[in-house]
């Protein structure tokens, strides 16, 4: 993880640092030079917690890493790629998104969320969470026959017909296994039709078709069984999920504020 991390952020910086064919220096403990591109200590370690301490071939591997990437830096350079309008504009909105992330981070890092936080929210949804459900999927792209293929999805999922049907292209089955409505809320929308449609129906029963997109879908419910709300694994997903939604809240209460100081100007055409 911490590798990827490094990877592509570290990328980043090797080209701010050098997109004006002169490095941008931020000082560190040297440790390798390269045209003019200097290499520091605290370009490995950035991208760890402080305090984290390196193997001494784990520095190496890290080194190489970044060698690597200022050598493919200055092949570019050479290329003509650091002239390149459009090259160049990415780089500034990269540069950007980088200190964005990075102030994002240190205004939500303290942001918890309590047990009774995720009690609250599991016991006012629990009609949902408390069930899990088994259902196929019809996807019709060829209208002329739907009411054929209704009848044989109603009849089996899986009968020969509608897997020739499915060979030809003119319809798709899917089959999903022990699917949690409250999750499903949450992730598509707590009022998104899927769940409600799958909460409604009998097992065995099929939906109406709805049009999605151009090609009609029709939901079938083949199980269901109840769901332990104190399951550790659906109690974690739904702490996430209120975690992420008050970073969000904090992020988007930061831009009101500031949409107020710098207002965005239409610019003539």
């Amino acid at each position: 993880m911490y590798k990827r991390i490094l990877f592509f952020t570290l990328a980043f910086l090797i080209l701010q640092g050098g997109m004006c064919n002169k490095e941008e220096n931020i000082g560190g403990t040297p440790l390798e030079k390269v045209d003019g591109i200097t290499i520091y200590k605290e370009d490995i370690t950035i991208n760890f917690a402080p305090g984290t301490q390196l193997t001494k071939a784990q520095e190496d591997s890290f080194l190489k890493t970044l060698e690597k990437y200022v050598i493919l830096y200055l092949a570019a350079r050479d290329e003509g790629f650091t002239k390149d309008p459009r090259i160049m504009r990415k780089a500034i909105w990269a540069k950007r998104i980088a200190i964005i992330n990075d102030y994002i981070y240190q205004k939500t890092s303290g942001i918890t969320v309590q047990d009774a936080e995720v009690d609250r929210f599991i016991n006012e949804r629990k009609d949902l969470f408390s069930k899990n459900v088994s259902f196929d999927i019809l996807y019709i792209f060829d209208t002329t026959r739907m009411a054929e293929y209704i009848r044989l999805f109603k009849a089996s999922s899986r009968s020969p017909k509608l897997l020739a049907y499915q060979k030809k292209n003119l319809i798709r089955i899917e089959s999903h296994n022990d699917y949690n409505l409250g999750m499903a809320a949450i992730s598509f929308g707590e009022n998104n039709p899927i769940s409600q449609i799958l909460e409604k129906l009998p097992v065995g029963g099929i939906s109406e078709p709805f049009n999605m997109g151009g090609m009609y879908v029709v939901y079938k419910k083949t199980g269901e069984r109840t769901q332990d709300l104190n399951a550790q694994e659906l109690r974690e997903y739904v702490r996430q999920y209120l975690l992420t939604r008050k970073k969000q809240e904090i992020i988007d209460n930061i831009y009101k504020m500031y949409l107020n100081k710098y207002k965005p100007e239409v610019v003539a055409k």
